[in-house]
């Protein structure tokens, strides 16, 4: 899952967007 989200971001936006999406995924654990 988390190959899959990077790989989109990169395509979409770059390593900023990819640090964010890194952040969220965290974040979700968290929460779980």
């Amino acid at each position: 899952m988390e190959r899959v989200v990077t790989k989109l971001i990169r395509n979409e936006g770059g390593l900023i967007n990819e640090i964010k999406i890194e952040i969220y995924c965290e974040d979700t654990v968290r929460d779980l």
